[in-house]
Order: C-alpha cells, then structure tokens, then sequence
C-alpha cells in the first residue's frame, strides 16, 4: 500500500470512512480488548501526527510506555495506508456496524485519552462552537466567539474546557487570549482530572506549557491515574520547564 497513491478523491474517501471508524471505537470502547485498544491507538497516532518521537515512557509509567510502544511500532508507516490498518481492525472486530451511521461522544472515562481521539464532525460553518474553532486552530474565528463566551472555563461534551483543547492543539496565541480572562482557572480540571497543563506535556508543546507556567499553573496537581503533568511530559524539552 505504501507505494499507492491516492486521487483527492480517494483521499478524502479515505479520510471520511477513518473518521467513521475513530469515532465507532471512542463510542465503543468495550468491544475492544486492551491488545486491539493499543494497537488502533498506535494506527491512529501514525495517522494523524505521523512518527511517534520523543523519549520512551519509564517502566513505572506502564500505561504511556504501552502507548508509546505501539505508536512507535508502526513507525514509517505512510498515513494513508496507516489509516487503511485502523480501518481493518475496527471492520474485522465488528463486521456487522455499519460505522457510517454512528453518532456518539467518546467516553471520558475510557484509557484511550479523548484528546487523541477526538474527530472534528463534517459541522456547517454557521453551528461551529468556540470549541470548534480552537480543535480547528482557526484564531481569528475563535477571537470573533470568545467575545460572546461567558464562561472560559464550561466543560465541552467530552468533559474538556477551551484551554484543555488549546493546549491540546499546541495554539499558544489562544491560551494566551484565555488567560486574559478574568475567570480563567488555570489549574481547572477535565473528567479525566488533568489540569491543561497535563495536556500541554503530554502532547509536546513548550510554549504552551510556558505560558501556563507563567501564569501560575500547579505542577502537583494528580490526575485519576495519580500522574502529575512531570509524569506524563513526552520529552526531556518539557520535564525541562516543568523542573525550573
């Protein structure tokens, strides 16, 4: 598969029938065994950020060593036909679903973190949410919302505030905008009980983290599993400022 290439058509057929298939396995999570659950977690990431980097969990971190193993296991796979392996999984678990025709929020409880599974929906421009514009890095869109925001710190539908998702996409300029915010939580927690900052070390992003440490941010706080945003960090960048 790797040496196919793929008409724009095919592309974006391909990109809707794997939005299909993570959407299915956020809503379905128990029909999956934990080997199957890490292994499409490893075929997701290769789909969506590419080449897993950064330095390999310790072993008494067992849950985001066993993630990070299956990511970089499939390391070099091109995203089309790592898109293709997710498909395979989810269609040969549950042949009879028609994953076309589901429409369900991920489960905040469940080990496969909603931040990485999160999928944005084929929404019109019009019904788009301030949490919309921010999973989409639209700036200029999520400035024009934030002004009729009343609260920076309302939970979306799968249990994460504006400043979760910012710093889940790595959109500095947006949590700087946040912080502004007279009523802005910087430690305030998702479902999960990570603080934005948990977000910011686990994806990789420094100036996120930065900006959150700037304005105060605890880096104690414990999340459900017990793991502070230290434990969680990717790389040796972000356990860096996290030591200062």
């Amino acid at each position: 598969m790797s040496d196919l290439e793929f008409s724009d058509e095919e592309g974006q057929e391909l990109e809707k029938k794997f939005n299909e298939a993570t959407k299915f396995v956020a809503g379905n999570v128990t029909k999956f065994n934990d080997g199957q659950l890490l292994t499409l977690y490893g075929w997701y990431k290769q789909s969506t950020v590419g080449d897993c980097d950064g330095n390999r969990p310790g072993i008494f971190q067992m849950a985001k060593r066993s993630k990070w193993d299956a990511w970089n296991k499939v390391k070099s796979t091109p995203k089309d036909e790592a898109m293709e392996k997710y498909i395979e999984i989810v269609r040969s678990t549950c042949p009879e679903e028609d994953l076309s025709a589901v429409s369900v929020k991920a489960s905040a409880n469940s080990w496969v973190s909603v931040s990485t599974h999160r999928q944005e929906d084929d929404i019109r421009e019009e019904d788009k949410t301030i949490f919309d514009h921010v999973q989409e890095k639209n700036f200029e869109r999520f400035l024009e919302a934030l002004e009729n925001c009343t609260n920076v710190n309302d939970l979306d539908e799968n249990g994460l505030t504006l400043a979760h998702w910012a710093a889940d996409r790595g959109q500095d300029a947006m949590l700087s905008e946040l912080l502004k915010r007279a009523e802005i939580n910087i430690n305030v927690l998702d479902e999960d009980g990570q603080t934005p900052l948990h977000y910011a070390a686990f994806c990789g992003h420094p100036k996120c983290a930065k900006i959150l440490l700037d304005a105060g941010a605890d880096v104690t706080i414990k999340d459900s599993q017990g793991s502070t945003c230290l434990d969680v960090a990717c790389d040796d960048a972000i356990r860096i400022l996290l030591t200062k």
